[in-house]
């Protein structure tokens, strides 16, 4: 049975093992609504705001590691999504927002609540477009997914109410994979980091969110080099507790410790988001230390600061946010 475009979504969001779409219903939304209704599998959760609706999809993202799926109608309720997806785009998280818009020949008339929803949606999202023929389908719906979960962003898709209920002439099931990439420095790069860090007579660690996976190997690269270990506020969650080389968190709700290991010394930075790295670097600092640098039983800044005159060089191994 031929699909409609509303159809192909709906199914795609499904096979895709998203589980729950977050709005405020609309006519420009009815076809998508319709087919979320008759799909056994997909929630539609009806919130009070749209706005709600964004930053509920945007925490599911950020607490489940999938694509997080809101709606919004056509004019207003498309602009009472930005709150929360500037929200998404700022926590780095994939979010998809489909966004109903006037009928498809009323557009550029100036007709009852028409917003341009690509030039609205430019600075939040890394990918927008209107959909404006059956044809299309799925490809701009597997770009739009694609761009959000490869870069960890905002893509806005809309649809005008008109061209939800039209069928497509050639279908064929979306192509869409929702794993992320996962980078890391090559080998070369990794030893040279490691060689900094083991002739490094003190360091500091800044510990941040994308080191969450690697909890083992940090606290292990932290008793290794002797680091007290600064977080960002997303990195609490996971290091805070139970971590005696953690002296507090940084930035504009941090408080006083942890500046003091960062005073002395020329800066150097890693970026480490993945726990392969952080493995690597560990692995090689271990080897690279035991020949080249002074041992120490020091074992980190712990619950109290040290002085400056005992500070750690601002040296840090950086992860994201």
């Amino acid at each position: 049975m031929t699909r409609t475009v509303a159809r192909v979504i709906v199914d795609s969001l499904k096979d895709m093992g998203v589980k729950h779409v977050f709005g405020v219903v609309g006519d420009a939304l009815n076809p998508l609504t319709d087919a979320i209704r008759a799909t056994e599998g997909l929630e539609w959760i009806s919130c009070r705001h749209e706005e709600a609706a964004a930053f509920a999809a945007g925490a599911q993202s950020q607490l489940s590691g999938t694509l997080g799926v809101c709606m919004g109608t056509v004019g207003p309720g498309s602009v009472h999504l930005l709150n929360g997806l500037y929200d998404a785009a700022k926590s780095r998280t994939p979010v998809l927002a489909v966004c109903g818009q006037v009928p498809l020949a009323e557009v550029g008339s100036d007709y009852f609540q028409e917003v341009d929803n690509d030039l609205l949606f430019r600075d939040v999202a890394v990918y927008r477009a209107t959909v404006t023929t059956p044809g299309q389908m799925p490809r701009m719906l597997e770009t739009a997914v694609r761009a959000a979960v490869s870069q960890g962003g905002v893509a806005v898709l809309t649809v005008p109410g008109d061209v939800g209920d039209q069928e497509l002439s050639e279908d064929r099931p979306a192509r869409i994979a929702l794993s992320r990439q996962v980078s890391r420095p090559d080998d070369p790069a990794v030893a040279a980091a490691a060689d900094l860090l083991g002739r490094a007579d003190k360091v500091t660690l800044l510990v941040g969110l994308g080191a969450r996976g690697a909890r083992a190997e940090v606290m292990q690269l932290a008793e290794l080099l002797s680091a007290p270990m600064v977080l960002t506020l997303k990195a609490k969650e996971g290091f805070e507790d139970d971590n005696p080389y953690q002296v507090g968190q940084t930035g504009l709700i941090g408080n006083p410790a942890p500046p003091r290991p960062w005073t002395a010394a020329t800066p150097w930075s890693c970026s480490a988001p993945t726990s392969p790295t952080v493995t690597g670097i560990q692995q090689t600092a271990r080897s690279s230390r035991s020949t080249t640098a002074k041992s120490t039983s020091d074992a980190g800044c712990r619950s109290t600061p040290r002085s400056p005159e005992t500070s750690a060089p601002h040296c840090a191994l950086c992860f994201r946010g």
